[in-house]
């Protein structure tokens, strides 16, 4: 049976420019695609338990991070509510240094599912970490993604690519950046694709960078 496959990419930590973590991507399970799986999301819940278990043996055998760096990982909403998925990470969370990041995109929070921000909550209170992906490309209500407990806002690569076309767009993103802070959370930057790109992180005091300015996802 062909392999899960999966890549990695780092998430960089501005101030030491050391690697905070990765980023777990899917490239294919078996002869799918991860394109097929995104046109057809039931599949990540048939092959989440595979997928899961596969992460830890690879993690196990450090063919992911070095000790102290975090896992990050997407998620659906489709599996956060699933009994299936739920017993598959809470079996890899209470693994000793398995260090979790759930991701789960702004869009997804797009609509009222109180299953969903539920299981979200109890995960948090479990102790795995919660980041909001994509943050600023969905039409989410901004009070719900706030009080999410979330450790990290991924804020997308649309605001990046803005910011250097004007001064008046960094300095507005700057402001963001001071706000997530005040509310006690950390600041990922996506789409960082050029040494200008991670200058003006710096300038926004933002607090981890991600893109292929750090290199483009490594197969795992």
């Amino acid at each position: 049976m062909p392999p899960i496959l999966f890549s990695k990419m780092p998430i960089i930590h501005i101030e030491t420019s050391n690697i905070h973590g990765y980023e777990v991507l899917l490239n294919r399970a078996e002869n799918l695609t991860l394109s097929y799986f995104n046109k057809h999301p039931e599949l990540f819940i048939c092959y989440h338990k595979q997928l899961m278990f596969t992460l830890k043996e690879l993690d196990e055998k450090n063919k992911i991070r070095e000790k102290g760096q975090l896992l990050f990982i997407n998620l659906l909403p489709e599996q956060l509510v699933s009994p299936q998925a739920l017993m598959a990470v809470n079996a890899l969370h209470k693994t000793p240094d398995f260090q979790l990041v759930i991701e789960i995109t702004e869009g997804s929070l797009n609509h009222s599912n109180n299953k969903l921000i539920s299981q979200l909550q109890e995960l948090v209170e479990k102790g795995c970490q919660l980041a909001i992906d994509d943050f600023g490309s969905g039409h989410s209500n901004f009070l719900r993604v706030l009080t999410l407990s979330a450790h990290y806002i991924k804020l997308d690569k649309s605001f990046i690519q803005a910011s250097i076309k004007g001064s008046d767009w960094a300095e507005q993103l700057k402001k963001m950046v001071a706000f997530f802070h005040s509310l006690e959370k950390e600041v990922i930057v996506e789409g960082v694709e050029s040494q200008q790109h991670y200058k003006l992180t710096q300038e926004i005091n933002a607090d981890y960078a991600q893109g292929f300015y750090f290199g483009y996802p490594e197969p795992i």
